[in-house]
């Protein structure tokens, strides 16, 4: 199994930050992180991915937090495969021109910066064989049907703990 995680659920896993709203998705992903590292699936996390959770991080930091997820995790750059499975998916969902208004029409705050950036993570997945993109971003669930199976952190995994500290941010 190749599971991928979106920018939300490693935060919430790994970083155990979350708004009042989502408090009980920390406990939720820990317990899906600990499931799926004792039945030895592989997690994936996009570059992309990396790089917006480094934003929180101190830089002097990043060194060590770049190490943690490397260890932990199989992080996958975004290269010549991924631009060319992401301009396929951005053509298809967007198209050449005023695509984007539709997105909008749906969530008028979105940018096209946002937009390509979840497709850049939908892309990396698609090209690594994702079985699951666990995200609860509409942007990522939007992009990703037909290619990515995307998937809620679920709520019925049993809340066992965690079995690796948090990753050193401060």
């Amino acid at each position: 199994m190749i599971a991928c995680f979106d920018t939300c659920v490693l935060i919430w896993g790994i970083q155990g930050k979350a708004s009042p709203e989502f408090s009980p998705k920390v406990g939720q992903t820990r317990a899906l992180l600990n499931q799926l590292e004792q039945s030895k699936a592989k997690i994936i996390v996009p570059a992309p991915v990396a790089f917006e959770l480094l934003l929180d991080v101190h830089p002097e930091r990043h060194g060590v937090v770049l190490q943690t997820l490397n260890q932990r995790f199989r992080v996958v750059t975004y290269d010549t495969a991924a631009a060319a499975k992401n301009a396929e998916i951005w053509l298809k969902r967007i198209g050449r021109n005023g695509g984007v208004s539709e997105f909008r029409s749906q969530w008028p705050t979105v940018t096209k910066a946002e937009l390509r950036f979840d497709c850049q993570i939908v892309a990396i997945a698609a090209l690594c064989g994702a079985d699951v993109l666990y995200s609860e971003d509409p942007h990522v669930i939007a992009f990703a049907e037909g290619i990515v199976n995307v998937q809620p952190v679920p709520t019925a995994v049993e809340q066992s703990r965690f079995s690796e500290p948090p990753l050193p941010y401060e």
